[in-house]
């Protein structure tokens, strides 16, 4: 695992988003696509509209704490659609995104493997 210093460019959904990443050595990634390992989120479009409210929270939850951000990589592995994995996204503070979103009911666990969550 790889601790980072990230800025936010975009959020795409309760468990999507789009960063600048610090490398370290004045080396920098701009706008990686990156998901939250281990949860899943509620698509968007859905007839509830659950997904846009866990889209919406991850966007209150930056809001409310602000960076610098640090996020921690799976050892340089992507998923199945060529986005990074991050295991942990702590703001400045020490609030980690993934726990938050979780007790907020906005992310469910989920391994990646089986059928995904059920929301309802």
């Amino acid at each position: 695992m790889y601790d980072y210093l990230a800025g936010v460019v975009s959020v795409h959904d309760g468990d999507t988003l789009r960063l600048n990443i610090d490398l370290g050595f004045k080396v920098h990634n701009e706008d990686m696509d990156i998901r939250l390992f281990g949860v899943d989120a509620p698509e968007l479009k859905r007839p509830d509209r659950l997904g846009e409210h866990s889209r919406d929270a991850l966007k209150k939850w930056l809001v409310d704490h602000p960076g610098p951000w640090v996020v921690t990589t799976i050892k340089d592995h992507s998923e199945k659609y060529g986005r990074y994995l991050i295991r942990t996204f702590t703001a400045a503070d020490k609030h980690e995104l993934i726990a938050d979103q979780k007790a907020g009911g906005f992310l469910k666990p989920y391994s990646g493997d089986g059928p995904k969550p059920v929301w309802p």
